[in-house]
């Protein structure tokens, strides 16, 4: 019996058909798996929207596809609904202030409050699945372009974007600056061309060209900042709580 089914499924594959029932077994039709569809969201786009993602600004701007205001929350995508994130040339214009859950400024301090920088990235957060991916660029705060525009009003190290891990703010105790969010950190310098070829960097030894990186002037332009979604999935999340429900045996 066991030569019948292998010459089954073999002339079967030959044929490029699907196996025969044998024996009174049916052969069960095979579904592949829909992957799930995720947003791609370009925040605070102006008119230069990255290709694939939907656009998002304020009132007005032409061609966005959601016109919002970024720093009033909630927003109105659903929890774990968006699967990627674009945000270029943005952070640098938040104003600096403490803002309750919907971007209504408080007094600085307040404990019902947050940094209007930690406000905007637990919205992401939210909104991203898990394991969800975040692209920022900012201009460098070594460099001219983080102080030439007038409404700039954030200047940026790469370090600063190191405050979104979890991990990071509870082995410094942090716990009162009310984050919720948790990402996976990576950042890339974004070099003048000009610089690099003036001061022939890509020659220079690995220790000679961080230490250029760190204390040149107008070296590094922006900071390449991607963040991936540190959290659990819905289901894993319900079968802790369910977990949770249960008596403990006897």
């Amino acid at each position: 019996m066991t030569d019948q089914i292998t010459d089954a499924i073999a002339k079967a594959r030959d044929a490029n058909t699907p196996p025969p029932s044998i024996v009174g077994i049916p052969t069960l039709p095979v579904e592949l798996a829909v992957p799930e569809q995720y947003l791609k969201l370009d925040l605070a786009c102006g008119q230069n929207i990255r290709a694939g993602f939907e656009g998002v600004d304020l009132p007005g701007v032409p061609g966005v596809h959601h016109e919002m205001n970024l720093a009033r929350f909630p927003w109105k995508w659903a929890d774990n609904s968006v699967g990627e994130i674009n945000c270029s040339h943005f952070l640098e214009h938040l104003p600096m202030m403490y803002v309750d859950k919907h971007g209504n400024e408080l007094p600085f301090g307040d404990p019902a409050g947050k940094d209007l920088f930690f406000a905007f990235f637990d919205e992401c957060y939210r909104i991203l699945r898990p394991e969800g991916t975040m692209v920022i660029v900012v201009p460098s705060c070594r460099s001219s372009r983080a102080f030439q525009d007038p409404t700039h009003r954030r200047f940026f190290p790469a370090e600063a974007f190191v405050y979104l891990n979890e991990g990071m703010r509870k082995a410094n105790k942090l716990d009162h600056y009310n984050v919720a969010c948790n990402f996976d950190v990576a950042v890339d310098p974004g070099i003048f061309q000009h610089k690099a070829e003036q001061l022939n960097l890509m020659a220079r030894m690995a220790e000679v060209r961080d230490q250029i990186l760190d204390e040149r002037w107008n070296v590094i332009a922006d900071w390449h900042v991607k963040l991936r979604s540190l959290k659990p999935s819905p289901q894993v999340i319900a079968a802790a709580a369910a977990a949770a429900t249960i008596p403990p045996t006897p």
